[in-house]
């Protein structure tokens, strides 16, 4: 199970670096689109942890999805008190 799940990163890593997309910015990707609708980067960042083991602190995963909004990957918005992200590009 851990090897298809590793040939599976592998595939979306290999398409994304392509793309212009590191590693870590893959791994966001993924996530967002695997929400099918805007996910809150609260939320967003559970994922991580849950998904991928990565504890990433707010204010990283936030300057990850500012270089990736700069690259047309994402866009953010405000509801409230949260902000969320909307995958600006299909998988």
């Amino acid at each position: 199970m851990i090897i298809n799940f590793l040939i599976i990163i592998q595939e979306y890593m290999k398409k994304a670096v392509t793309r212009g997309l590191s590693a870590c910015e893959t791994l966001i990707m993924k996530v967002v689109w695997d929400a099918k609708e805007d996910i809150a980067v609260q939320e967003l960042i559970v994922q991580l942890k849950e998904q991928y083991g990565k504890d990433y602190a707010r204010t990283t995963v936030v300057t990850f999805l500012g270089k990736m909004a700069d690259k047309g990957f994402v866009s953010t918005h405000r509801r409230g008190k949260n902000a969320y992200v909307h995958a600006e590009k299909t998988e």
